[in-house]
């Protein structure tokens, strides 16, 4: 799995600030253009990467650790303690358009994007949703951010958003 783009970028910048924040309770700037310069190793900047690669990169003698695979209660967990980068598909006319509310829309499960997801809710109608960061501005979705079904009834979750997942450790 390659992710296209330099959304793996932002990812992992997001997740391993909020995971700096929380520890530290310091709020430390990080640059994805510099990941995206200067980590090509393994990752290939704006002609694609993956999230795993680009944390060896950052915290090298540290680490960071999978959430387990097709297991949204695994995830759940992680993004209860701290922003999570994932990978999902966000191919499809119905994610491409989204503008608000809980994304229910059409979607595969061929991982083609990065995200953060930061956190996690429940709609006055009792939608279960996960809210997710996406790299793409704010004038998309709301305010640069989508919520998306959580506890569908495939191990993968909706758009394949339990797939692949993975955070830094402090």
């Amino acid at each position: 799995m390659k992710i296209t783009g330099c959304c793996w970028a932002f990812s992992v910048v997001a997740a391993t600030v909020g995971i700096n924040k929380l520890t530290t309770e310091n709020l430390v700037s990080l640059s994805e253009q510099e990941l995206v310069n200067c980590d090509t190793s393994e990752d290939q900047g704006c002609n694609g990467g993956l999230m795993n690669d680009a944390f060896q990169f950052i915290i090298g003698n540290h680490g960071y650790e999978d959430v387990p695979a097709n297991n949204e209660a695994a995830l759940l967990k992680a993004v209860a303690n701290q922003p999570i980068s994932v990978a999902f598909a966000a191919g499809g006319s119905d994610f491409q358009f989204y503008s608000s509310g809980v994304f229910t829309g059409e979607c595969r499960t061929e991982l083609d994007h990065g995200v953060t997801a930061v956190g996690y809710g429940v709609t006055s109608d009792g939608t279960k949703y996960w809210l997710v960061k996406i790299s793409w501005g704010s004038s998309w979705g709301e305010n640069g951010y989508i919520r998306m079904q959580r506890g569908i009834n495939t191990a993968e979750g909706l758009c394949g958003i339990a797939m692949h997942s993975s955070y830094p450790i402090a």
